[in-house]
């Protein structure tokens, strides 16, 4: 009779997470994306692509985030639970806190959508301090087009209808360029990452500004756009130690000393 196991073996076992995809859209598809958008949305898709901030930090930024210093903090996130009210939340790790430097186009599109769609305060609770949680009035700076805090399925069908819009005026430019039928918000977010990568940035610099918390999962993700064409390794390694033959050969006055060959003092 066999006896039975009093514990399960596999607790505590974790399952390699499953690397997801990246879709990245051409340059000028998120410029078809950014001019297909309806006027509400055209700054939160041009900020996603200028960013690299995830979809609930983009709907969970807030009105009086400091743009003029063409920077935009992510402090919190938009949750949206499948059941249960949305609330604002922590971010992800602790290196997703962070500040990312802006290009003047983003400041502009983000000022323009403050003033045209002015944000209208909302009643969310807010949990980003768990042992804290209260329900101030929200002013966010991108919500739906009645003015409330965006849902995920609301946005699914916004961003279907962008991106079907987006393709339309591609195929009118006559182009070949078109939206990755799978592009989603977060392919923004690997647009502006292997952006960075195409323009040289070290993967440090690129994991600080994505909010990854380790340089290992942003090179893991994104190691196939570093660029390997120019192999400069063996002349940055030649460059360190000089060349041999002139830095090691003597002088004549050493082998003369050391020797005693030279020529001896009159006494």
């Amino acid at each position: 009779m066999g006896l039975g196991l009093r514990a399960n073996p596999c607790d505590g076992v974790k399952l390699p997470e499953v690397r997801r995809t990246v879709i990245v859209p051409e340059a000028l598809a998120v410029r078809a994306l950014i001019e297909a958008a309806p006027g509400r949305y055209k700054a939160l898709i041009r900020l996603a692509a200028s960013s690299g901030l995830r979809q609930g930090e983009l709907i969970g930024l807030e009105d009086g985030s400091d743009f003029l210093r063409r920077k935009v903090e992510a402090s919190q996130q938009l949750c949206t639970p499948d059941k249960g009210p949305q609330y604002l939340g922590p971010l992800k790790t602790p290196e997703s806190y962070r500040e990312v430097p802006l290009a003047q186009s983003a400041v502009t599109a983000v000022s323009m959508h403050v003033t045209e769609f002015s944000p209208v305060a909302v009643k969310i609770e807010d949990r980003t301090d768990p042992l804290n949680p209260h329900v101030p009035p929200a002013r966010l700076l991108f919500t739906g087009d009645h003015g409330n805090p965006m849902r995920r399925s609301t946005w699914s069908r916004i961003w279907g209808r962008i991106r079907a819009d987006a393709d339309k005026l591609l195929v009118a430019s006559g182009t070949e360029v078109r939206v990755p039928k799978k592009c989603t918000v977060h392919s923004l977010r690997d647009f502006y990452a292997t952006t960075l990568i195409t323009k040289r940035e070290n993967v440090k610099l690129v994991q600080v500004r994505i909010g990854h918390s380790k340089p290992s999962i942003t090179l893991d993700r994104y190691v196939g756009f570093w660029s390997t064409e120019e192999d400069t390794t063996a002349a940055a390694i030649e460059s360190v130690p000089g060349e041999p033959e002139r830095v090691l050969q003597p002088s004549a006055r050493a082998v003369r000393s050391a020797t005693g060959t030279g020529p001896r003092r009159q006494r």
